[in-house]
Order: C-alpha cells, then sequence, then structure tokens
C-alpha cells in the first residue's frame, strides 16, 4: 500500500465498510455509520473491464441526474452530487435511519488508461451507468540495427 494520505483514508473507508457489512448481519440493520474521515458517504459501485472499454455501475438512487458531477483524470474517475436531506415523515420521528443523504463522492481506481472525449455516461432506475473507452493499441514497430562489417 502507498505511504500516501489519500490511499490511506482510502483503505480506512474500505474497513469501515467491510466492518457496517459485517455488523448488519447481526443487528438486521446497518448500524450508525461512523465517519473517519469525512461526512461524504459513497455509493456501492461495480466495475468492469473488457477488451476495449471500462465500464462502471454506481447505485444512486433518489438522486436528480442534473446534480450529478462525472470527472475522469488519468486513471481516477471521481463521482459526487448531493442527496437532498428531505424528510420523508414530517410529524413522526425516525426509528430506523438507513438511506444516507447529504453530499457523496466516489472515487474509483481504473484498471489502466481510458479516452476523456469517448465517455457516455446514462442514469436509470437509480444506476448511474458510465462506459469509457479503451485507447486503441499502440502500433509497435521493431527497428533493425545495422552494423559496418
Amino acid at each position: 500500500m502507498s505511504d500516501s494520505p489519500e490511499r490511506w483514508w482510502q483503505a480506512m473507508d474500505s474497513m469501515q465498510q467491510e466492518m457496517e457489512r459485517f455488523l448488519s448481519h447481526f443487528h438486521g440493520s446497518k448500524p450508525p455509520p461512523l465517519y473517519f474521515s469525512s461526512q461524504v458517504w459513497e455509493p456501492a459501485a461495480d466495475v468492469y473491464e473488457t477488451q476495449d472499454a471500462v465500464l462502471v455501475l454506481i447505485e444512486l438512487p433518489g438522486i436528480k441526474r442534473d446534480s450529478i458531477e462525472i470527472v475522469v483524470e488519468g486513471h481516477i474517475l471521481m463521482v459526487r452530487g448531493n442527496r437532498p436531506e428531505e424528510g420523508a415523515c414530517s410529524q413522526g420521528s425516525y426509528c430506523q435511519m438507513e438511506i444516507q443523504r447529504g453530499p457523496f463522492e466516489r472515487r474509483l481506481h481504473l484498471p489502466g488508461p481510458v479516452e476523456g472525449e469517448r465517455t457516455a455516461a446514462s442514469y436509470e432506475d437509480g444506476i448511474l451507468r458510465i462506459l469509457l473507452q479503451k485507447p486503441a493499441p499502440q502500433h509497435v514497430q521493431r527497428l533493425h540495427i545495422h552494423t559496418r562489417e
């Protein structure tokens, strides 16, 4: 693991998510979230790689499409936005609260280089689908070395 602070916090966030998943099996619901690095929550994501593309699926139910920002920088894909703090019941109090609200951000390390110009994103039924095309393979040319004899 790298010694960079960003990688360290990512590892801590990952451990936090795994611990919450583990504890949810015993409690039947998620325990209150613990925040090590910030008050920003991370949506679940799947990353698939094919020969010529990387496909990313991110769960974002209840989020308005216009509030989602997607940035590709090098080998990093960042998706961020906000799920409003809307109360579903204005006259009662919560008995159980599992839906994360407020700002979210998900940074994913892509398995290789992608072409930002050839990226497509769609949002349907609460799933953000991002298709990132890989660059065309570079042509390798071998040179013959001539010797003077």
